[in-house]
């Protein structure tokens, strides 16, 4: 039936939006990680420069 078909097409498509959506959140959480380690690579440095300022 018409219904049943239509039904289905937008299934496909919340389908294909969702996976979409899913490697975009992948995406930004790999982007996040990396943000988080170059921060964490700058700890030392500020250690050190926080030593000047004590």
């Amino acid at each position: 039936t018409f219904f049943e078909k239509e039904r289905d097409s937008l299934i496909t498509e919340i389908n294909t939006a969702m996976e979409n959506i899913l490697n975009n959140v992948n995406s930004l959480n790999r982007s996040l990680e990396n943000s988080v380690a170059v921060g964490k690579d700058f700890d030392s440095v500020s250690n050190l420069w926080e030593g000047f300022y004590k």
